[in-house]
């Protein structure tokens, strides 16, 4: 096996005869070794979006939602909460949440967003606060906070006062000319900035007020969201042992990648296909290695016979450029390699290709499962193609 590699490894870096066969295998190692990159580039960026896909979507960074199996309320108390909080050490932090459609108008102008009513917890699970934009938190009851478009609707200016509007959930009397909907004054204390669609969506708001505004009793809540020790909580036991403190069915359970299914679902079908497609390139790539290795064979015709005179088997010769196959393989895929790795972190690290009209940065991210993949991959098509190189020796 040595004298094997001896041989390979000598006719790999020595110089050949015919000055195109070395064009051949310069072209065919600079391929590989940009087809590799760019692969590790793809994989690590896709890893990167599935990394940032909670600020991409339109949910915030929640773990799990607790939710009514059906209708739009849970009754929960206080006491459940705590307990479920203090006989689970993976949980970090528990909010409660009611939430409904909503007007807010202010003057002439209006708007229909979906009111959020949240405690203090909510902030420090969701990250909400480091998104404000103009002004500070819901710190009072009143307050209220809105995103930029919708401040940008309602026009408000000097004046921050705008009212809340709802349909009582009561039937009313028209006989007594009383008004068809709810009406509370609100504070708006600030404005944050996600993106598009969630700004337009989504305003925050106490969560006595909301739900006061609702006519709702201090133990209903539309949802809790949790967040929990991403290292040490196992998925599915910790949904189990959540379900047990409802033995009535009566809540549904969603994770982060649940609450997000169709966007993570478009993103691995993505992901595969895009690998197939770099796969393809550079199996096309290999095409290079495969003439190489042809041409290097009756180039080293004389050598072979000489091989041959001494005793050399069939078998080993073809071994020989079987493994000089290889290495060209592994040079390429390795120098590649190394390029990917470099770029991947650089842009981690020192970020010079941004998401356009975005000032983020495009997130690529540096996990060892693609470097796994990526070896892989041209180890087993090496493999083949110098399979297929050295059917003539």
């Amino acid at each position: 096996m040595r004298f094997v590699f001896y041989l390979a490894r000598r006719y790999f870096f020595s110089k050949k005869k015919q000055n195109v066969i070395n064009i051949i295998n310069i072209i065919t190692v600079s391929i590989i070794s940009i087809t590799i990159a760019s692969l590790f580039i793809v994989l690590s960026g896709f890893s990167g979006l599935r990394e940032y896909g909670d600020i991409l979507s339109n949910n915030f960074e929640i773990d799990y939602i607790i939710e009514p199996r059906t209708g739009k309320t849970l009754e929960i108390k206080d006491s459940l909460l705590k307990k479920i909080k203090q006989e689970n050490p993976d949980i970090l932090s528990l909010s409660k949440v009611v939430e409904e459609k909503v007007f807010l108008s202010a003057g002439d102008n209006s708007q229909i967003v979906v009111l959020r009513g949240v405690d203090s917890n909510y902030k420090h699970i969701t990250g909400i606060d480091t998104l404000l934009i103009l002004g500070n938190w819901i710190y009072k009851q009143n307050d209220i906070l809105v995103g930029a478009p919708v401040k940008r609707k309602l026009k408000i200016r000097n004046q921050n006062s705008i009212q809340v509007l709802i349909p009582k959930r009561k039937k009313i009397n028209s006989l007594l000319n009383s008004s068809p909907f709810t009406i509370k004054e609100a504070n708006v204390s600030g404005v944050y900035s996600k993106n598009s669609t969630t700004n337009n969506k989504y305003a925050f708001a106490n969560f006595r007020f909301v739900q006061e505004l609702l006519d709702y009793e201090y133990s209903h809540v539309s949802k809790i969201i949790i967040k929990t020790n991403p290292i040490s909580t196992n998925g599915e036991e910790f949904e189990k042992n959540l379900l047990s403190y409802f033995p009535n069915n009566t809540i549904t359970i969603k994770d982060k990648f649940k609450l997000n299914e169709a966007y993570y679902k478009v993103l691995n079908t993505e992901n595969i296909v895009v690998y197939f497609i770099f796969t393809l390139i550079i199996v096309i790539s290999l095409f290079n290695l495969i003439g190489s290795l042809s041409m290097m064979i009756l180039e080293k015709r004389t050598q072979l016979k000489i091989l041959n005179a001494i005793g050399v088997s069939n078998s080993k010769k073809s071994a020989i450029f079987f493994l000089l196959g290889n290495i060209i393989v592994w040079v390429g895929g390795l120098i590649g390699l190394i390029i990917g790795i470099i770029i991947v972190v650089s842009q981690s690290l020192f970020p010079f290709v941004y998401i356009p009209n975005t000032g983020v940065a495009y997130p690529l991210l540096f996990e060892l499962k693609n470097i796994f993949i990526v070896i892989l991959t041209f180890l087993i098509l090496g493999i083949i193609a110098s399979i297929l190189g050295n059917r003539k020796v």
